[in-house]
């Protein structure tokens, strides 16, 4: 189930997606309502061609091994660390094709694979082995890299050296033998005559399924490198044109255009050109929350969401692992979020950024309004660049977003980063509207925070400020935090103070206003005895 939930979360173009799934517990089964493939599997189609044409098309061959290595690169850099130490056992039954020529890696299909006993067998040498165990047919094994049988390690370099024996598979005769489970001996793994006589086929696709298919992973290429390399010799760019695919200036398509342009027509025409991303890794969809593209995103939105881009930036904005919603909540898209967030609501990223933490971060009132029921109290994980915790009003602190901190103050008030946390262990959003001075924000969070976070925001008070700012401004908000400290109703500051610094923190303070170690207890047992 862990590993379904874990394989539904990704979403590409030449991957087979995953709608639902639901675990049936009293018959004992996982439904799962997954995408449509029309054309029916590889197995299937490779058959059909032996039965009539003898081996499929170039084109056919191209296309295939082109979109194989895409769809191995994504997946690859979106499975999460148990699923990393699974095979990814990738064979003809496990891709599919769609009625428009699309390719779709089945990942239900590998899952299952994966749990087969005769790939326990290759893998792990189950006592149940036996010759005659051994001379049986075993298609899955036989799409195994050879380093799996000792090193249990597999990579992307072992998915690789699966997809060229599958590509392998439609230029070869289709009568060969897979039947030595230790992979030596079959014809197959001879290296193809790159002389491209009986194949008649492009000398740099031979070389490159040569490349693929290396027994040894070390002398394997990467998908990055595969890529690179088909793009300089245009099988990427003959792969997109036989599917109707044109690019444009930055990698846009032209249903990228018809979004950017607001044209539904055109983006209806263009329709199957979904789930593409340009130069900078957007996709349509993303495209029109950035911009707010309500009428197209609607004819979108079912088919491109839970897409995320890699790596974006905008301004000094760094997004990563994003979907559309938080693009479009970040750039105040109102009305496409509000399409979005029944599907991308409560997603977070890599490092546990939501859509709600960037509308706070970027000041953007609507879009924080709307997702402050679905999102509030999510944090970040120990990936982010503020460690475990970082809530989204700390985001609207940390950016000096006075109407975003007030939205936020009474859901996510008094949170705090973990103690664990390097850089700011036990921090709360008061803390770090002190640490970049923020007065704004310090005037909103002092009536929530400042009886447990009062002392450790005054200890960082300009810590975290990149910017020149007046001594004066530095002073007004440790002042600030000071004067709600000591109108604390019943609190002994000079008993509290040491150990709520020996708690919440052990280094060293200088005071923002002074600059002299210790003047923070100096000054508050000034004011605790005019009581």
């Amino acid at each position: 189930m862990a590993g379904v939930a874990t394989m539904a979360r990704i979403h590409h173009r030449n991957v087979r997606r995953i709608f639902d799934h639901i675990l049936d517990k009293r018959n004992k089964r996982l439904l799962i309502l997954s995408e449509l493939c029309g054309a029916g599997s590889l197995w299937f189609l490779n058959a059909e061609f032996c039965l009539t044409l003898g081996r499929p098309l170039t084109s056919f061959i191209e296309d295939t091994f082109v979109q194989l290595v895409i769809a191995i690169q994504y997946i690859h850099r979106r499975l999460d660390g148990p699923m990393k130490r699974r095979p990814l056992i990738i064979d003809p039954k496990s891709v599919y094709f769609t009625d428009g020529g699309i390719l779709k890696v089945d990942l239900v299909r590998i899952l299952i694979c994966s749990q087969e006993s005769e790939v326990h067998r290759f893998l792990f040498g189950s006592s149940c082995d036996s010759e005659g165990a051994a001379e049986q047919s075993s298609d899955l094994t036989w799409y195994l890299a050879p380093e799996t049988r000792t090193s249990r390690f597999f990579t992307e370099k072992s998915s690789i050296y699966s997809i060229g024996n599958i590509v392998r598979e439609l230029i070869v005769s289709w009568g060969w033998k897979k039947s030595d489970p230790r992979l030596t001996s079959s014809s197959i793994l001879s290296p193809l005559d790159v002389s491209s006589g009986p194949f008649k086929l492009s000398l740099e696709l031979l070389e490159l399924l040569n490349w693929s298919c290396c027994k040894t992973q070390r002398d394997r290429p990467s998908s990055e490198q595969l890529l690179d390399k088909m793009t300089r010799m245009g099988f990427v760019q003959r792969a997109e044109h036989r599917q109707g695919v044109v690019r444009l200036s930055g990698g846009y398509t032209l249903l990228m255009k018809a979004v950017k342009e607001d044209d539904f027509v055109s983006a209806r025409l263009h329709i199957s050109q979904v789930g593409l991303s340009n130069n900078d890794g957007l996709t349509a969809l993303m495209i029109a929350a950035i911009l707010n593209r309500a009428t197209v995103a609607k004819m979108l939105v079912k088919q491109e969401s839970f897409f995320t881009a890699e790596k974006f930036t905008l301004r000094r904005w760094r997004f990563s692992d994003c979907t559309a919603l938080m693009l479009g909540a970040a750039h105040g898209s109102i009305d496409v979020c509000r399409l979005l967030r029944p599907i991308e609501g409560g997603i977070q990223t890599s490092r546990g950024w939501t859509a709600l933490m960037y509308a706070a971060g970027c000041k953007q009132i609507a879009t924080t309004t709307m997702l402050l029921q679905v999102e509030a109290g999510l944090c970040t994980n120990q990936l982010s660049d503020f460690g475990r915790g970082f809530t989204a009003l700390m985001s609207a602190a940390y950016n000096d977003s006075q109407d975003t901190c007030r939205l936020l103050a009474s859901k996510e008030a008094n949170m705090f980063t973990t103690l664990d946390n390097k850089k700011y262990p036990g921090w709360s959003a008061l803390v770090f509207a002190a640490a970049v001075c923020s007065l704004s924000c310090t005037r909103i969070l002092v009536e929530y925070e400042v009886e447990k976070f009062g002392i450790l925001a005054l200890q960082n008070v300009g810590k975290l400020n990149q910017k020149k700012v007046l001594e004066g401004q530095k002073v007004l908000v440790y002042q600030k935090i000071l004067d709600y400290i000591t109108r604390q109703k019943g609190t002994n500051l000079t008993d509290s103070l040491p150990s709520s610094l020996q708690r919440l923190s052990r280094s060293t303070y200088v005071c923002a206003a002074s600059g002299k170690k210790g003047s923070v207890i100096k000054q508050c047992t000034k004011y605790d005895s005019s009581f």
